[in-house]
């Protein structure tokens, strides 16, 4: 909810009450090696703890910043490994 009351995002509007550093869209897309707009719609679906500030600005939890990198990156590793299991490669030398 925006700090008006409106709807239309699905992020809180403060911070949550523990000690936690936050960084801006363009830190979170420049880690993430994403676009800014990517990184808006991750917050969207709550796959990064944000929270907006009064002047429409998301705060973006780091620590969830690198949550979601490592969640990416296993499921990559996951995917690549099962890729490997099932490739077979046949090497035919012709000395002809």
């Amino acid at each position: 909810m925006k700090p008006n009351g409106e709807s239309g995002s699905t992020f809180n509007t403060h911070p949550s009450l523990e000690t936690e550093e936050y960084c801006g869209t363009s830190f979170a897309a420049k880690q993430l090696k994403l676009s800014v707009g990517t990184i808006q719609s991750l917050v969207k679906k709550n796959e990064l703890i944000a929270w907006e500030t009064l002047g429409g600005h998301r705060r973006i939890s780091i620590r969830s910043v690198f949550e979601y990198q490592k969640r990416v990156s296993r499921a990559s590793s996951q995917h690549l490994s099962g890729l490997f299991r099932r490739l077979k490669v046949l090497v035919v030398e012709d000395d002809l």
